[in-house]
């Protein structure tokens, strides 16, 4: 399945299928999801019981669909800003991680929806939110310019960092060892060993510098010895 959601709060899913002439693609369902821009998108692994897509945007709410199904069965609104992040985490995807503008981190349980925690800290939008492959710690990444370290496990700040290259607006780790991680501002991707994220000093092992902005970044799931950039 290949999702893409919109500027105009659309959720698009087609169903992707290999033809002798190449790959084929088949509208599954077409949602009018958000009033406003789609700011994140998360699903569950091909290998969860459940397969679920969760979006999250300008209207401050986090909507739940079914994919078997193609419907949505319910909204989490806990937020009193835009969603700005969102990735389902744990093992089957025992929980789901939520950011926003508003500078809270939220900690949902998927069995039944209940917000655990709720994380604050960041001074101003959280932009990214992302939990180690164990999932029993957590980076976030702000327009404060901090990266910080949670404890999932007891909901609390583990460790907060202030980035010398300015605010970080996307990060990654390595898969599935979780060894490393990666954050990008703006031009530089910075790549971390996590054995030393709460180390004094600076656990830097590598940085990486474009012409222009980065968007997105993935380690290979193979190693973590490979990163992905663009």
């Amino acid at each position: 399945m290949l999702v893409a959601a919109s500027y105009e709060g659309g959720l698009h899913g087609w169903a992707v299928r290999d033809t002798e002439s190449g790959v084929a693609l088949k509208l599954g369902f077409s949602f009018g999801a958000h009033i406003g821009c789609v700011r994140a998108i998360a699903t569950t692994p091909p290998t969860s019981a459940r397969q679920l897509l969760v979006s999250g945007g300008d209207d401050e709410i986090i909507r739940i669909y079914d994919l078997h199904s193609s419907a949505a069965v319910g909204e989490l609104q806990r937020h009193v800003a835009t969603v700005t992040s969102l990735e389902f985490c744990g093992r089957a995807a025992a929980h789901l991680l939520s950011a926003s503008a508003d500078g809270v981190i939220c900690v949902w349980r998927t069995r039944d929806w209940t917000c655990l925690h709720m994380l604050g800290g960041h001074k101003g939008e959280v932009n990214c939110v992302r939990a180690h492959p164990s999932a029993r710690i957590a980076i976030s990444v702000g327009c404060d310019r901090t990266m910080r370290l949670w404890n999932l496990m007891e909901g609390r700040i583990a460790f907060i960092k202030r980035l010398k290259r300015g605010a970080a607006h996307t990060l990654a780790w390595s898969a599935p060892s979780g060894e490393r991680y990666a954050l990008v501002c703006g031009t530089h991707v910075l790549v971390y060993r996590t054995g030393d994220a709460s180390a004094d000093g600076d656990p830097l092992a590598v940085e990486i510098s474009h012409p222009r902005r980065v968007h997105a970044i993935q380690f290979l799931a193979s190693s973590c010895e490979r990163l992905i950039a663009t």
